[in-house]
């Protein structure tokens, strides 16, 4: 495929993406609070979504609908004191095509926004209510696999994004971004493995979601989380 196709695509979704984060995510917690902050993980949602998230009709659109997606986790989370929140998780290379508007406009605006594997990261984290994260990251369906209710999975992001990143001997940072073989898509798989689920194809997504729709390294990772009948 035209790298400057992918590149002219990938612009556009990280322009919209950034400016409706700028948005969402003002006045939130701050990214070390929410790091360090011992959460019980009450439930995961995986956001599919095209590229361009309003799929107008034109050539753009066309050609990538219904073959790239870029997919994302949302976290529900819960303290011991009880209080709730939701925190968006997403891996990817498109958020540096726009790094300096994003350290210009986003970062300094927003306090609890970060890639917490330094200059070079490309994993992104920040607090959002889930309608936003539908509206924003789920225009090719959402995928919610489930968590026991009795015990969740207790554990700091800080220690989550460890988890995460010993599933893979490449970390998730800029450099190592890989299309085909370490991309968001794998990032979400990796972050299946930390987290248990349990799956049902036939119950745990949206109606208009077709299981052939969903990423392989996503279908195959959720193949092995299959509810026990």
């Amino acid at each position: 495929m035209d790298a400057n196709k992918v590149r002219h695509a990938l612009f556009n979704f990280s322009q919209s993406t950034s400016e409706s984060l700028l948005k969402l995510f003002n006045g939130k917690k701050s990214s070390e609070e929410l790091l360090q902050q011992l959460y019980i993980i009450k439930s995961i949602k995986i956001g599919l979504s095209y590229l361009n998230k309003e799929n107008k009709s034109n050539f753009w659109d066309e050609l990538f609908k219904g073959e790239v997606k870029h997919s994302s986790i949302y976290l529900s989370l819960e303290n011991e004191n009880h209080e709730k929140t939701g925190v968006l998780v997403q891996y990817g290379k498109y958020e540096f095509i726009q790094k300096e508007w994003i350290q210009k406009n986003l970062q300094p605006n927003i306090c609890n926004i970060g890639f917490p594997y330094g200059q070079r990261g490309g994993l992104m984290f920040g607090e959002i209510n889930f309608s936003d994260f539908r509206d924003i990251f789920c225009s090719a369906g959402l995928i919610h696999p489930r968590i026991d209710p009795k015990k969740g999975v207790q554990m700091t992001l800080s220690n989550f994004f460890k988890r995460v990143k010993k599933i893979d001997k490449n970390p998730w940072d800029l450099d190592h971004y890989e299309a085909g073989s370490h991309s968001c898509q794998e990032f979400v798989a990796a972050a299946l493995k930390v987290i248990q689920v349990d799956y049902s194809s036939d119950q745990d997504k949206d109606d208009n979601l077709k299981e052939e729709d969903i990423p392989s390294a996503i279908r195959s990772e959720l193949e092995k989380h299959k509810k026990q009948e």
